[in-house]
């Protein structure tokens, strides 16, 4: 049988716990409802063996080979906003290239109800932060 010390000590215990949680939530970066689209510019026209990753949120993604028509990858949904994208892809004359661009503390507007676009050139990338509206389309390059 628990003495009452033992009682108000547990509960006192699981109060801190409790509070130690509710703070640390707090802290966690929270999920902003957004859009990814990576694509390929119309200068490259084709890329292969293309590799991305963009945070925890999103699975890393493969693509054996794409075009410059579409974008190949578009993913919406509540998402934490990454410290940085990476992608990796091969040119059709068989060189390899790989980047990264800063994301997290770059995008100059909330990424709420937007696109964070990544262009992809010939031997780098570009970050965009877009918004589609009845206006029409504006987008604020961040890398």
């Amino acid at each position: 049988m628990y003495s009452r010390r033992t009682f108000v000590t547990s509960l006192t215990l699981l109060a801190a716990l409790a509070l130690a949680g509710c703070a640390d939530s707090g802290n966690a970066d929270p999920k902003v409802y957004h859009k990814l689209e990576i694509r390929l510019d119309k200068s490259l026209k084709e890329a292969s063996d293309i590799h991305w990753s963009y945070g925890p949120d999103v699975p890393a993604g493969y693509i054996a080979s794409a075009r410059d028509i579409n974008n190949f990858e578009n993913h919406f949904a509540p998402m934490r906003i990454p410290d940085e994208f990476s992608i990796s892809w091969q040119t059709p004359d068989g060189v390899k290239h790989s980047a990264r661009a800063p994301v997290k503390g770059h995008l100059p507007k909330s990424a709420s109800e937007r696109v964070v676009g990544i262009l992809v050139f010939y031997d780098h990338i570009e970050g965009y932060l877009v918004e589609r509206g009845a206006l029409g389309e504006q987008e604020w390059r961040f890398y």
